[in-house]
């Protein structure tokens, strides 16, 4: 009964995800902030994670 639950919370998330930009769109206008505000703002972050990561892994020491 577990999994039922799991799947339907899931499932609930999803359609609360697509609800967000949907209703954003479609009925507040904010094609700008869906299209290019957002995209961008996730490609910064996801390169910045990626530099933080490697400069903590070059810091790291090696067992030499």
């Amino acid at each position: 009964m577990n999994i039922i639950y799991s799947i339907l919370f899931s499932f609930i998330m999803v359609c609360i995800l697509i609800f967000i930009p949907w209703v954003g769109v479609w009925a507040l206008n904010l094609r700008f902030v869906f299209g290019v505000v957002i995209p961008y703002a996730a490609i910064l972050i996801f390169v910045l994670g990626i530099i933080i990561r490697v400069l903590d892994w070059a810091r790291s020491p090696t067992p030499f």
